[in-house]
This record gives C-alpha cells, structure tokens and sequence, in this order.
C-alpha cells in the first residue's frame, strides 16, 4: 500500500534502485566508470601515502627542521582541498591527473602526520639499547623504528582510503570525462533519483571492500599484537 508520503523524485524506490542496478552495472559502460574511479583512487592512494611516509620520516629525523616547516605544513594542511577543487582542473585538466591530484593531496598530509607520530612514539631508551650494540642508523630505522610505525600507518591508510575516494567524486562531479563522479553529477542533473541513490549504493559498497582490505592488511602487518588474529 502507498501512503505517498515520500515521493520518487526524493529518494526513489527500493524496487526502481534494484532495476537500475541490475540493469546498468552490468554493463560494459558502468564497469568503464568504476574502473576510471577506481584507478584514480587506488593512484591518489598510493601516490599520496608514499609521499606522506617519506616525508614523515625525513622530517623525523630532525627535530629543528620539523619546527622549521611546520608552520608551513599546517597552513597548507588547513586549506580547504575540496574547496580549491576547482583550481586543481585548472591546473591539471579535466583528465585523470586532476582526481588523482586531489586525492593525493587530501592523503598525504594524513600519512605525514601518521608517519611523524608513529616514528616519535618510538621509546628513546629501545633506540639507545640498539644502538650500544653497534647498529647503524639504517638498521635502526629498517628494524626498530618502522615496525613499530607500522600501526600509526596502517591507522593513516584506513582514513586516506576514504579520504582518496571522496576527493576523486568530487573531482569528477565538478568536470570529468567519466567515473562514478560524473555519473552521480549527471544523474542529479537529470532528476534520476534511482541513479543517484544506485551509484551511492556501489560507492558504499566499494568503501567495504576497502576496509575489508585494510583489515587484512592490518591483520597480516600486525599479527604480532596481542587481540590481532592473523
């Protein structure tokens, strides 16, 4: 019985939702755009998290160069990335080097932070006991200091997957070839409420299949810990 309290044109039905799904993620098109989105995601990813932990060690290994650029790193931190969207087509076109440019940007600040910490919270006195034995400063980063980062980063890469996401629909809504972005943006536009909420619903499913990832990745970097099960 319809009570017509809601309308379609609101949020569509369950059942239209259903057709659309069965109808158009099949095809070979829809599989293009979740291909595109999610390429630019996994290379904002990758691409942003190498970047982040590089440079989260480097500045780790001297304090007053840290003090130096933070300053600079928290100004550049705190700007609106999604807001400066825009400017990022601008700079790199409506390809794919403007999503993946966004995403990174959104990921790296998240893996440096991550990575700083996470090498700072290592025990000074773990460090010093390695060191007496006559280990050489690679050793101790290779052996003591990035196993014991390892949670910090795999903490920072839960968040930057989702982060790297959001970044490339945004991006592909504002201006884009292809990709689940522009299908949304494009759906919207044409009151296709049944689009809108079928691509939410693979978007979501998308962002399970990455956590579900990331906790086997967890599992298998973290074994070690006490309550992880590998």
């Amino acid at each position: 019985m319809e009570l017509g309290l809601v309308r379609d044109l609101w949020i569509s039905r369950p059942s239209k939702i259903g057709q659309w799904l069965w109808r158009e993620v099949p095809s070979g098109k829809f599989m293009g755009h979740l291909w595109l989105t999610t390429k630019e995601t996994l290379l904002g990813l990758a691409l942003g998290s190498l970047a982040g932990l590089l440079t989260g060690f480097l500045l780790s290994t001297s304090r007053r160069v840290y003090r130096i650029l933070n300053p600079f790193i928290m100004v550049l931190y705190s700007l609106p990335r999604i807001a400066l969207a825009p400017l990022f087509i601008v700079w790199f076109g409506i390809g794919e080097a403007s999503k993946v440019a966004l995403a990174f940007s959104l990921v790296y600040f998240v893996m440096l932070f991550n990575t700083h910490e996470g090498v700072q919270s290592v025990r000074q006195e773990l460090i010093g006991a390695v060191r007496t034995m006559g280990a050489s400063r690679l050793f101790i980063y290779r052996r003591v200091i990035a196993p014991a980062s390892v949670p910090f980063l795999v903490a920072g890469l839960r968040v930057s997957i989702g982060l790297a996401l959001i970044g490339v629909i945004v991006g592909e809504m504002l201006a884009a070839r292809g990709g689940l972005g522009q299908q949304l943006a494009q759906g919207a536009s044409l009151f296709r409420t049944d689009a809108v909420m079928g691509i939410i619903a693979v978007l979501a499913v998308m962002a399970l299949v990455a956590n579900s990832a990331m906790g086997l990745l967890e599992r298998r970097l973290l074994h070690w810990r006490p309550g992880v099960e590998a």
